[in-house]
């Protein structure tokens, strides 16, 4: 990156030596790029973000799926899984090929901006010769010059759109790092001493996965030490609740 930037600052410099006017052209060109890249800056981010979101969750939906294959034969549901992958990736193909064009036409508009600046250099340079203020080696010079000094431009495009790509993966690596316990951890516990033989003891528990409609209510259970209980119900009474909430896999 240094190399880049000291051989720009190079030719720039050589440029306004050799044509102070050249390098006033070529400075008018450069809010032009600035503005179009503040323009596709944003779709960019957006682009990448949908991208990676889409990926993420067709992967998902993949090892779901792939870890069910004997439910799904259980339940004869082949098609229907057939058709949630194909269409979560036909999803996932729109959202890339948006990114693809979205890239393309960021390209394509430095790519004009770089081909206007030339061609205005070149017609420019041109005038000069022909009314004899530069020479012919000064206009092959001027044309290297400027030649060398949008290579790093190009170059430099080219490593933004990557660089989204990037931070949509770093973004989605960080949301997961950030995510909060389900279990928060208060302070309060308590390490049980491995000899020791406690009970376990409920007093009055409610739990429930919506407010509106508790699975456990009012629940007191004492298991004395070295007693082993089965408890038994109907599906959907709340015995894996009660189990979860047991191993504080719930709060």
């Amino acid at each position: 990156g240094i190399r880049v930037f000291a051989l720009f600052m190079f030719n720039c410099a050589a440029l306004l030596a050799i044509s102070p006017m050249m390098s006033v052209l070529l400075a008018i060109a450069v809010p032009v790029f600035l503005l179009v890249r503040g323009k596709y800056k944003r779709e960019l981010i957006k682009v990448a973000e949908d991208a990676q979101s889409a990926t993420a969750r067709v992967s998902s939906i993949l090892c779901e799926i792939l870890s069910a294959i004997p439910q799904i034969q259980l339940l004869v549901a082949e098609r229907i899984g057939s058709r949630r992958v194909l269409s979560e990736w036909a999803g996932m193909f729109r959202i890339l090929k948006n990114q693809r064009k979205t890239e393309i036409l960021c390209h394509a508009g430095i790519g004009n901006i770089v081909a206007l600046s030339m061609i205005g250099t070149l017609v420019c340079s041109s005038i000069q010769v022909a009314h004899g203020a530069l020479t012919i080696g000064g206009l092959v010079a001027i044309y290297a010059y400027v030649t060398r000094i949008f290579d790093p431009v190009t170059i430099a495009m080219d490593l933004f759109s990557r660089m989204q790509r990037s931070r949509a993966h770093i973004s989605s690596v960080r949301a997961v790092l950030n995510l909060e316990p389900v279990v928060p951890d208060h302070g309060f516990h308590f390490i049980v001493n491995r000899n020791a033989a406690p009970e376990i003891e409920l007093r009055s528990v409610h739990y429930g996965y919506a407010s509106s409609a508790p699975v456990l209510n009012g629940i007191s259970l004492l298991i004395p030490s070295g007693m082993r209980l089965v408890i038994a119900g109907k599906s959907g009474s709340g015995k894996s609740t009660l189990a979860r909430l047991l191993v504080r896999i719930a709060d």
